[in-house]
């Protein structure tokens, strides 16, 4: 159990798939990559003409007075970032099903719809259930400390993936929805600390995406997206079958 692949060389697994192929990394991304886009334009923006950020929140926060009576505005806005992180998430899980099947069989490279695999009907449903239980059980612990909701965070890292495994083996429908976020926690347990390093090794790609305006998300989310997949692979390989045996100890069926 203690054979796992160091930060270099999931990195190095990474790249390698990727040589000559990022144009199929990036199809398959290319989503987040708007999204990223957008978002490394809007903080650039934020860091050069701060004083009109300020400007215009001023502007909003006297607005808003006006219409202070309609109490319902900020729970829209509320619901509204809910569904989004939600539907970003779904986008994300699906690249990364798909970055995780290619890392299996580099024939099976993703394409532009693998993003949105998690909208099809077998999947939604499970995966909304899931983002569901992990956020009540992170806001749970974030009510305590903020230091708790944050660990909590990298436990319930690998919830989807172990899903994707059991379905993949066929026996998904034999556990609870709560059942995955479980598994994850004891996957992840003397992981936490190599999945928040790994983090932190992958600041510098961002600051550098963020500062490029965005166009460095071209080819940040792919490899990140991709190193958190092999993270998983390598984990699941190495210690699947001790701290998850109900998914791993079994025998896959055709």
């Amino acid at each position: 159990m203690n054979d796992l692949l160091s930060r270099s060389a999931l990195k190095r697994n990474v790249k390698d798939l990727f040589k000559g192929n990022w144009i199929t990394a990036i199809k398959a991304n290319i989503v987040q990559i708007i999204i990223g886009f957008f978002g490394g334009i809007t903080i650039s923006g934020a860091m050069i003409g701060i004083s009109l950020i300020v400007s215009r929140r001023h502007f909003m926060y006297t607005t808003n007075d006006r219409y202070s009576g309609h109490s319902g505005f900020g729970g829209g806005n509320s619901a509204m970032s809910f569904v989004f992180q939600a539907v970003l998430t779904f986008i994300i899980v699906g690249a990364q099903f798909g970055l995780l099947d290619w890392l299996h069989d580099h024939t099976k490279a993703p394409e532009f719809k693998t993003s949105f695999q998690i909208f099809t009907r077998n999947k939604f449903i499970p995966a909304l259930a899931m983002y569901l239980f992990q956020w009540i059980f992170i806001f749970g612990w974030t009510l305590l400390f903020v230091i708790p909701g944050i660990i909590k965070r990298f436990s319930y890292s690998q919830t989807y993936f172990l899903y994707k495994a059991a379905s993949d083996r066929g026996i998904s429908d034999q556990f609870e929805y709560y059942d995955y976020v479980t598994f994850s926690r004891r996957l992840m347990d003397g992981n936490k600390g190599r999945l928040f390093v790994l983090n932190l090794s992958l600041i510098g790609w961002l600051l550098l995406s963020i500062v490029s305006l965005g166009i460095g998300f071209i080819w940040f989310v792919p490899y990140q997206n991709a190193i958190y997949s092999e993270f998983f692979r390598d984990l699941a390989d190495k210690q699947g079958s001790q701290k998850v045996p109900e998914i791993f100890g079994k025998v896959e069926t055709d």
